[in-house]
């Protein structure tokens, strides 16, 4: 399958394939006028030559500066891409030791959708979905584990029968304010040693890459 990266990285292959060719005629050529000096000492082949000394020269400046350019580049954007992914996994992975540990009686995906539902208390299924960036088999899902907990309830709309309101209860309350002080040890756990100013340029760089990715997301709620 093409994507962007591939074709960016075929690009670059491509280039530097030129640019190899290229070089290597060169050199062939500065071969061949070397020969020819040696044996007729013309001026004309002189002067090719060092036509094309400078030709050569010229062209390992680019390749190399293109090269440096390019893996640079490449290397950067791989690198953020794998860092927010493996950052990710680690939030993740830790907030449900510490749950576990703690032995609440939620997961952290589901302390996700119970903070939303208690920011937007009433909102329909489908925009809980939408604010937690989940599809509607897992929305539905926890919802419906946070319902059996009896941690929020389903509340029909007045105009359409299938169609529910999500409220939270007191015990989802209670509950939410039960795990919030493990949350906000985590993650002041995960900044630490992290100035304002580089928490400040960080939170910057993602919500630059937030809205980039926001453009190209869609969601079935």
């Amino acid at each position: 399958m093409y994507s962007v990266k591939t074709g960016s990285l075929y690009f670059c292959h491509q280039s530097r394939f030129k640019y190899s060719i290229l070089l290597s005629t060169s050199f062939l050529f500065v071969f061949a006028c070397a020969v020819e000096i040696v044996h007729s000492n013309s001026n004309r082949a002189k002067s090719i030559l060092k036509f094309f000394m400078l030709a050569i020269s010229f062209s390992c400046v680019i390749i190399i500066t293109q090269r440096k350019i390019m893996d640079k580049t490449d290397l950067l954007k791989s690198r953020i891409g794998m860092k927010l992914v493996r950052v990710g996994k680690m939030v993740r992975a830790i907030a449900n030791q510490k749950f576990v540990k703690a032995n609440y009686e939620i997961t952290p995906e589901q302390f996700t959708v119970l903070t939303a539902i208690l920011d937007h208390d009433g909102l329909y299924q489908r925009q809980i979905g939408a604010i937690t960036l989940k599809d509607r088999p897992n929305i539905t899902r926890i919802i419906n584990i946070l319902e059996n907990k009896e941690l929020v309830t389903r509340t029909p709309d007045t105009n359409k029968r299938k169609v529910f309101k999500i409220n939270i209860t007191e015990k989802g309350k209670k509950e939410y304010e039960t795990v919030l002080p493990t949350v906000i040890e985590h993650w002041q756990d995960s900044v630490s040693g992290v100035s304002d100013e580089e928490l400040t340029n960080c939170l910057n760089v993602l919500n630059k890459i937030k809205a980039n990715l926001e453009e190209k997301l869609h969601i079935q709620i």
